[in-house]
């Protein structure tokens, strides 16, 4: 028997018996923080779940509320955060979803479809230099976006930017994306001062 594992009665030392007791917490720790943390995961996906499925069948409220519990669960993927910034858009909360479409950009800043909705939350509140950086960055992305360069070039034309909007309306025709009614466009275009 090993002095160091016993002491003179034959039991274990003070300091074996404070390594087991530490060597029980670290691992208790451990089981406690992975069952948190898978609960905390699952809720998020739930929580998810529950908002993309009540956005899409348009119940904004709970849309609204599922996504920020699962933001307050410690969601921090893109669309969750791109989903409460519809939602709270949608319920006419334009600050809110400019934070939540902020932070989604600070997670990923390649997405020129939130760039596109931040350009359309500062047109409504008449703020067309934001609007237009938002928009040149979305096309800068990807420059097939029909409603950005639409959007674009209304922007372009409030600003009394014609022969730009011009350009920018012409190229919407020239690509007559599905979805976009062409003859409204085409109005816009005439309707240019020259």
């Amino acid at each position: 028997m090993s002095e160091t594992a016993r002491n003179a009665e034959g039991r274990p030392t003070n300091r074996d018996l404070a390594i087991v007791v530490v060597v029980c917490l670290v691992m208790l720790a451990a089981v406690v923080t992975y069952l948190v943390t898978s609960n905390s995961t699952s809720e998020i996906r739930q929580q998810s779940a529950v908002a993309r499925e009540a956005f899409t069948s348009g119940n904004l409220e709970v849309a609204l509320k599922s996504a920020e519990a699962a933001v307050k669960a410690g969601a921090d993927d893109t669309a969750t955060l791109n989903l409460l910034g519809q939602a709270r858009e949608a319920k006419g909360d334009l600050s809110g979803a400019e934070r939540a479409f902020g932070e989604s950009l600070r997670r990923d800043p390649n997405q020129p479809l939130v760039l596109h909705e931040l350009a359309v939350i500062a047109v409504s509140r008449d703020d067309l230099d934001s609007a237009e950086s938002s928009l040149r960055k979305a096309l800068a992305d990807d420059e097939k976006l029909a409603g950005s360069r639409l959007l674009l070039a209304d922007v372009l034309a409030k600003k009394g930017r014609s022969d730009e909007a011009r350009a920018q309306y012409e190229a919407v025709l020239e690509a007559a994306p599905h979805g976009v009614d062409l003859n409204t466009v085409r109005a816009k275009l005439e309707a240019l001062p020259r």
